[in-house]
């Protein structure tokens, strides 16, 4: 039956984990005994990555194994090996294998609160502004509370007037806990709603009364720096904040002028807002037509309903971390997942991580190359992408910490390559000059694969759907049809969005296996693949056309090369089209 979590995180000595069993919500406090790795006199079962021989040790508690860590922390020659991410090594162990969820049991809430501004812009780390609405849309209903009159103009809503402030914050509550959400999701709540209704609740229901927020009585607090300088999250400890406009900005990928709900809306819905222009302000608005007011923070909540039925964001993000075995949260950070992954996929081989290493100052290597484009109108352009460079490079090149060949460098570069300059070895030598091996498939090539097969697996599989439904004239038949193509579409992506985040988390010192030469292995050997398509091209089309060195690439970025094709066209076509 089906058995997957929602939530962990590790408190104290034990994991407190949050999912469903057998299609019931359950919440749960596990007393997790880690194991760490010393180096071994011998022969082991176990190694590291780089193959030396090490034995595991058992502890009794997490705290003990933290204990541990610290004590010999300075002591030097004096090696630890394995992840210290307690949870997530307790997920990885409770959860062996493919995690089989059910996205109609999760109990999702969207959110939107309005309040009064009577001096200025509502901030929340002041909240001196009343709460004057909360909208919440669960399941196939809408439920509101408000200080004023409302007709309810929906059969799939329901308005509770509230007298005071004080009462729609404890009748919300009430209704927030019998709910037990396992994601909450609304437009900009992470930096705007969450933060309000925590500051408000305590200052208006008491200094603990915000705790009710969150199914464990826990609520962090975490400051977040961004352009608009210092911020102030909430963590709901066992609740997935989902900020709808972080996932439209990290996942969608199409550059808007404004991220405002309206904008995104009107782009992707072809719909906007409610229309409260002829009055000064919402402040106004709850006050002169209450029930216009009212309207306004119920269609704010069915906009973000009917954004995720188009986009299917949460869907995947669901898919992201049932994957990589991660929280909800943790999809917003390719670090994160892809330390998970490599660590669960090590361990199935007997093989630990090592320690994660200081905090390294960011060291700075050469990208991705950018041709300056040639200025001006350009006919008959055609574009060459390459698929997935940096993953393709990886598995090409053999790109993996523990295969990188440390006491080898070649004097060979880019652009020695390009013309004709060879090395013969049996190691592959990469664009910077470094050698990695090639006597077995490093770690992330061997990841990096599987998951292009993965994906090529539910894309084919859409695909076939897609050719079904258009096979099929019977309605039932491509609705369930439609659902299979949905879900395809949508593990084919999130294997796309995994494989393209590998780059970027190599490439930060911050990861665990962070090492310029083999971050710039992969930049380099870009700028090598895409060099040396331009070469081809314009090799290929001077010969054709009998020119003599002329450029016909007018721009390329990382792993696109721009051609133009005017004087092609203009040549072969002269007789038949005017141009």
């Amino acid at each position: 039956m089906t058995a997957f979590y929602t939530n962990f995180i590790a408190m104290g000595n034990k994991v407190l984990v949050r999912g469903y069993d057998n299609g019931q919500q359950f919440k749960r406090r596990i007393r997790y005994k880690p194991t760490l790795y010393l180096p071994a006199p011998g022969k082991s079962d176990w190694q590291t990555l780089y193959g030396r021989y090490v034995e595991p040790m058992a502890f009794e508690s997490m705290r003990e194994a933290k204990d541990f860590v610290k004590q010999y922390k300075e002591v030097e020659n004096f090696e630890i090996f394995g992840s210290t991410e307690w949870a997530y090594n307790y997920i990885n162990e409770a959860y062996s294998g493919t995690i089989d969820w059910a996205r109609d049991l999760l109990r999702v809430v969207d959110l939107d609160i309005e309040t009064t501004a009577h001096n200025g812009f509502p901030y929340p780390h002041i909240c001196n502004d009343m709460v004057n609405a909360i909208t919440i849309g669960y399941q196939d209903r809408y439920m509101t509370w408000g200080l004023g009159e409302y007709e309810t103009q929906h059969k799939d809503e329901r308005y509770v007037q509230c007298k005071d402030e004080r009462e729609l914050l404890a009748r919300f509550l009430d209704v927030w806990e019998k709910i037990q959400a396992d994601i909450v999701t609304g437009w900009n709540i992470e930096f705007f709603d969450i933060p309000y209704l925590v500051n408000r609740i305590t200052k208006i229901l008491g200094e603990t009364a915000d705790n009710r927020l969150s199914p464990w009585k826990i609520i962090w607090d975490r400051t977040v720096k961004n352009r608009f300088g210092e911020q102030i999250a909430f963590d709901l400890v066992g609740i997935a904040i989902l900020d709808y406009m972080q996932l439209y900005k990290k996942f969608r990928l199409i550059p808007q002028e404004s991220y405002s709900l309206d904008h995104i809306c009107h782009f992707e819905l072809k719909e906007k807002k409610l229309d409260y222009s002829e009055y000064d302000n919402l402040t106004a608005l709850a006050k002169e037509n209450h029930q216009l007011f009212i309207e306004y923070n119920i269609k704010d909540v069915r906009l973000i309903r009917r954004l995720d039925d188009k986009l299917k964001m949460i869907d995947m993000v669901l898919a992201l971390s049932y994957i990589t075995k991660v929280n909800y949260n943790d999809a917003f950070t390719q670090l994160r997942m892809w330390d998970t992954i490599i660590n669960n996929r090590l361990l199935d081989k007997k093989i630990v991580v090592p320690s994660k290493k200081a905090f390294m100052k960011r060291q700075a290597y050469e990208g991705a190359y950018v041709k300056d484009p040639k200025v001006g109108m350009h006919n008959w352009v055609v574009s060459f992408d390459l698929t997935s460079l940096y993953p393709h490079l990886m598995m090409q090149y053999n790109i993996s910490p523990e295969m990188l060949v440390e006491t080898e460098c070649s004097d060979l570069r880019t652009e020695d390559i390009l013309n004709g300059a060879t090395n013969t070895t049996e190691w592959a030598l990469a664009g910077n000059g470094h050698y990695f091996r090639r006597d077995r498939q490093g770690i992330l090539p061997e990841i990096v694969e599987g998951m292009f097969t993965e994906r090529n697996r539910y894309k084919n599989k859409m695909l076939a759907a897609q050719k079904e439904k258009e096979q099929s004239t019977d309605p039932d038949v491509r609705s369930v049809i439609d659902a299979k193509i949905s879900k395809f579409n949508i593990l084919q992506g999130t294997f796309k969005v995994v494989l393209n985040s590998c780059y970027g988390a190599i490439g930060a010192p911050w990861f665990r296996f962070f090492d310029v030469r083999t971050a710039e292995a992969v930049t380099l050997s870009g700028q090598l693949s895409i060099k040396w398509v331009e070469k081809a091209i314009n090799e290929y089309l001077n010969n054709m056309m009998k020119s003599d060195d002329v450029d016909y690439c007018i721009y390329m970025d990382t792993d696109s090369v721009y051609v133009s094709l005017d004087a092609l066209i203009r040549r072969v076509f002269k007789d038949q089209i005017a141009l």
